[in-house]
C-alpha cells in the first residue's frame, strides 16, 4: 500500500490526463492487500476513464484462498462474505487489454493455441477459473491470461508482472 501511495505520489494520481492499466495480482502481496484492492477499485470508481484493471491469477478463489487474502478477510471482517464478494467482483474483471490497437497487455504469457486476438475476447464472463482449469473449456485462454501450475497449461511461457502508464 506505501508503495502503490509513493508511486501516486511521484508519477502523479490517476485523472483525466493521466491513465494506468494495472496488470493484475492485487492481492495476496503483503498485509496491506485489502486496502489496495479497494483503493485500486475507489480510483476506478472516481476515474473510470483512466483506471485499467487487469485480472491476474491472484484475482481468483482458488489461489487467493492459499496466499493470504481468505485469511485476511477472515480475520479482519470475522466473515467470508467480504471475500466471497471480492471473488465475485474478480470473476468480471477483463484479462487482456490492447492500448492503441497496438499493444497487447496481459498479466502472463501467450499460448500458442490463441489465434487471434478475437479468440480471447470470447471469453465468458463471469469468468470462475477454478483449480480444474476447464472454466467451461476455457483453459487454453486462461494461459494466455496468467501462467499457473495450477492450470493444466500445455505451453507455459513465463512473463513478468508490471504496470503500465498510458
Amino acid at each position: 500500500m506505501a508503495q502503490l501511495n509513493r508511486f501516486f505520489n511521484k508519477a502523479g494520481w490517476p485523472g483525466p490526463n493521466r491513465k494506468y492499466l494495472f496488470l493484475g495480482d492485487y492481492v495476496d502481496r503483503g498485509r496491506h492487500s485489502l486496502e489496495t484492492i479497494v483503493l485500486l477499485l475507489a480510483l476506478k470508481v472516481k476515474h473510470p476513464d483512466s483506471v485499467y484493471l487487469l485480472r491476474g491469477n491472484h484475482e481468483c478463489a482458488s489461489i487467493n484462498r492459499v496466499y493470504g487474502f481468505y485469511d485476511d478477510c477472515k480475520q479482519r471482517y470475522r466473515s467470508l462474505r467480504a471475500w466471497k464478494s471480492f471473488g465475485s467482483l474478480f470473476m468480471w474483471l477483463p484479462i487482456t487489454a490492447v492500448v492503441g490497437g497496438k499493444i497487447l497487455c496481459l498479466h502472463g504469457g501467450l499460448s500458442p493455441d490463441v489465434d487471434a486476438i478475437e479468440d480471447i475476447s470470447k471469453v465468458p464472463r463471469p469468468l470462475d477459473a477454478s483449480d480444474d482449469g476447464a472454466a467451461k473449456g476455457t483453459t487454453d485462454i486462461l494461459c494466455v491470461a496468467w501462467v499457473h501450475l495450477s492450470l493444466r497449461c500445455r505451453h507455459r511461457v513465463p512473463a513478468p508482472c508490471f504496470m503500465l502508464a498510458v
